[in-house]
């Protein structure tokens, strides 16, 4: 059993649900797990295709360390590479738009902010 005291999510989940056991306690590992896979999938279908997104978000949940390990156990690299994703999706419109088009100076600020939160999260 994994002593939720380690780890402030699965803290908090076994302190929502009032158990303790280990699957209740990977759950929201699990959900920042599928966010990471939707965010790489958004972020590689931005960039090059709805092909390469299916292959990447496959190729991901199939890894051994991170598909397996890191999208059912309790670890706190679920977190990190959940914010670090969202941190990257974030600044993505900035790095794939041209100089010559760049976005209005108070959504390049907002993305930058996001994605600085994001970071510092992860």
């Amino acid at each position: 059993m994994i002593r939720a005291s380690r780890f402030w999510i699965a803290a908090a989940m076994a302190h929502l649900t009032q158990s303790v056991t280990p699957a209740i306690e990977r759950l929201p590992f699990v959900g920042l797990f599928t966010i990471t896979l939707w965010g790489i999938g958004q972020l590689t279908a931005q960039a090059f295709g709805d092909q390469a997104a299916r292959v990447a978000v496959g190729a991901l949940a199939i890894s051994g360390v991170l598909g397996i390990v890191h999208g059912l156990s309790v670890l706190p690299d679920g977190p990190l590479l959940t914010a670090t994703v969202l941190g990257l999706l974030a600044l993505l419109p900035l790095l794939l738009t041209p100089a010559d088009e760049a976005l209005p100076m108070a959504g390049a600020t907002r993305r930058w902010i996001v994605a600085g939160l994001c970071f510092g999260l992860g």
